[in-house]
């Protein structure tokens, strides 16, 4: 009897709020996350958000890809804007971070300084919410490092360009990102989002790109330049990996019978 309720279980489909851009119909939860024949009580989960016709929906198991040609609003509250945002007065780091460390406290200081307090808004990745990201610290050599990334909406790099751009004169006067390269690493880690299920950019669909880049672009100009150029850093080089239920990128339950 168990087996035949589990086979014979009726899954309503997860309806699209109405988007005239965006008529795709109903979507069913994968045939892997039904239960196994023999299974009791099935159980599974569906998540769906939108955000002008950008549509997630996310089971237990499955995923769409991240669309980097959708143009989301941000998803910061007014209330992180640091004081004097976008004027030669805004307010040093050290006190936005006394104000507001309480609401980032599971996001580390080296993180927020460099995305959110020094973009804010700019980002282009500023439609992440904030308060369900996890995060993680990894170390790479530059080879795996600039293989295993993805620079979005097409820019194209030039290596001799980068690396005479960064260099300048080739002394003191080089660009911060070249000082600290230059010694085997950067100063701040590069931030990257976690994208299992892959991403569309440009209008392609790129399934096998797992990490994009969220900060840290001129670090990846310059470093793809040295590598080209045959002058590889020493590193390692320290990157923080972030992940959110927006892009399937979390640890989940698989789904359970019983």
């Amino acid at each position: 009897m168990a087996a035949n309720a589990c086979q014979q279980r009726r899954y309503p489909p997860v309806r699209d709020r109405p988007n005239p851009k965006h008529s795709r119909g109903s979507v069913q939860p994968p045939a892997s996350d039904r239960c196994r024949i023999g299974d009791r009580s099935p159980k599974w989960t569906a998540k769906t958000k939108f955000a002008v016709g950008f549509r997630t929906v996310r089971y237990a198991r499955g995923m769409l890809p991240l669309n980097l040609d959708q143009v989301l609003p941000t998803a910061w509250p007014e209330s992180l804007r640091p004081i004097g945002e976008s004027t030669f007065e805004k307010e040093p780091f050290s006190d936005w971070w006394h104000r507001n460390r309480q609401m980032l406290a599971h996001l580390p200081g080296d993180l927020v300084e460099q995305w959110i307090y020094r973009h804010w808004t700019h980002s282009p990745f500023s439609f992440l919410p904030l308060d369900d990201l996890t995060w993680k610290r990894r170390y790479w050599n530059g080879a795996d490092l600039l293989r295993s990334i993805h620079r979005a909406w097409g820019e194209q790099l030039d290596p001799q360009f980068d690396y005479d751009t960064f260099q300048r004169r080739g002394g003191a006067d080089r660009h911060a990102t070249a000082l600290a390269l230059d010694r085997g690493t950067w100063d701040y880690p590069m931030v990257l989002l976690s994208t299992p299920f892959g991403i569309i950019d440009g209008g392609r669909s790129l399934p096998s790109v797992r990490l994009v880049i969220v900060e840290g672009h001129q670090r990846h100009r310059y470093l793809n330049a040295l590598h080209s150029l045959g002058k590889a850093p020493a590193g390692p080089h320290e990157t923080i990996i972030l992940s959110t239920p927006l892009t399937g990128a979390e640890q989940t339950v698989l789904p359970a019978c019983g």
